[in-house]
């Protein structure tokens, strides 16, 4: 059976259903940037090939969860300079 309540009263009257939604897993995808290409500049891409994407370095990332933008952030790195994470500067409203 299927409920017209929203999630958030659904929620607060069962701390149950809360703690099961909690629990369901997302992937968060971070799109650092995009390429429009031609079908011929595709196959010769090889081993090496640059595509130039339509961002800078230091502009912020997106942030998206099921294919929809969630927020953006910026790539951090460790003391060694190994990229290891995104740190969230904004969520889309």
């Amino acid at each position: 059976m299927f409920s017209d309540a929203p999630l958030e009263t659904m929620a607060a009257a069962r701390p149950e259903f809360r703690a099961r939604v909690n629990n369901i897993p997302v992937e968060i995808e971070v799109v650092i940037g995009r390429a429009k290409v031609s079908v011929a500049e595709l196959m010769r891409a090889d081993q090496g090939y640059s595509f130039r994407l339509n961002k800078r370095f230091g502009e912020p990332v997106e942030l998206l969860v099921n294919g929809r933008l969630i927020g953006y952030g910026e790539l951090v790195s460790d003391e060694y300079e190994n990229v290891i994470g995104v740190r969230v500067i904004r969520l889309a409203g």
